[in-house]
């Protein structure tokens, strides 16, 4: 019985119990222990478990250091093809736990901190787009007619440029097409979004305007122009997200319109969408002319 339950807690028997992790300091960063163990090459060989490492260092001078900590292995979702029986013995078992293996040590002002992934400054740009279709998407119209629709699972494109105003925050700036694969009298809505963003260890909050346009006649599945059939909206943006790369993110996003500008009425047109955004660091053309 016991070997049973054993062999379902799936981290636990597939992960070493010790594992390396690089450190990569900035400049006048000066690691002199991790866990109380020195390496000159800053490549460590520590302990799983979930609790944090322990990364001392000189900071210019100055003896500081900060904590990092451990996260379940992927390993433990696949508990989840037996019914998550091993997933209790994986939680309990420091091989379920795992360390960035790369440790990016930075300022942000005079504070010490770390990041899984290469730290990034102000003024950085990036590119981020979403792939064909979104996990779930809804679009809810209000044609004006006192009537409104709701529309699922169609497909959703989106492409953003932005740029880092500080270390944890952004500002972007995105156009995107929502459209439902049964279109009857409804048809695309165009959008253009504005949102300020801030980031909480690896949390991705953001806050703005949008501009929507919604198509309610598409004949042979083409529609012609703004001006013949659009009716221009204009309203709030709010998204949600978790990093899961440098520069991508699992996010909910929230379109809500509030006024018709055609009409100067109420409007209530929204669209939600929980999907995939993946970006791209954009070269940093300024930086060089500057160095130039």
């Amino acid at each position: 019985m016991v070997v049973m339950v054993a062999l379902t807690s799936c981290a636990t028997l597939l992960s070493p119990s010790h594992q390396k992790v690089r450190i990569i300091p900035e400049p006048g960063i000066q690691v002199t222990s991790v866990n109380f163990a020195f390496d000159s090459t800053n490549i460590y060989r520590v302990k799983r478990s979930e609790k944090p490492l322990r990364v001392l260092v000189n900071d210019n001078g100055f003896d500081t250091g900060c904590e990092v900590s451990s996260r379940l292995s992927p390993l433990t979702l696949l508990n989840l093809t037996n019914y998550g029986i091993g997933f209790l013995i994986d939680v309990f078992s420091d091989c379920a736990h795992t360390y960035p293996r790369k440790i990016y040590l930075y300022h942000n002002g005079r504070e010490l901190h770390w990041s899984r992934w290469r730290p990034t400054k102000k003024g950085d740009l990036f590119i981020s787009f979403v792939p064909f279709s979104g996990i779930i998407d809804m679009q809810i119209f209000s044609n004006g007619r006192d009537n409104t629709s709701v529309h699922t699972s169609h497909a959703y494109g989106e492409i953003s440029v932005s740029c880092l105003t500080s270390h944890d925050a952004y500002f972007t700036g995105s156009i995107g097409t929502s459209r439902p694969f049964d279109v009857g009298v409804d048809g695309n809505s165009d959008y253009m979004t504005l949102r300020q963003h801030w980031l909480f260890n690896g949390f991705d909050v953001g806050g703005g305007v949008m501009g929507l346009v919604p198509y309610y006649k598409v004949f042979s599945g083409r529609r012609t122009n703004v001006l013949n059939y659009g009716e221009p909206r204009i309203g709030f943006s709010f998204s949600a997200g978790y990093k899961i790369a440098r520069f991508s993110k699992l996010e909910l996003v929230y379109n809500q319109s509030v006024v018709n500008l055609m009409s100067m009425q109420p409007s209530f047109n929204g669209l939600v969408s929980l999907r995939l955004n993946i970006g791209f660091k954009l070269p940093s053309l300024i930086h060089k002319k500057k160095k130039e």
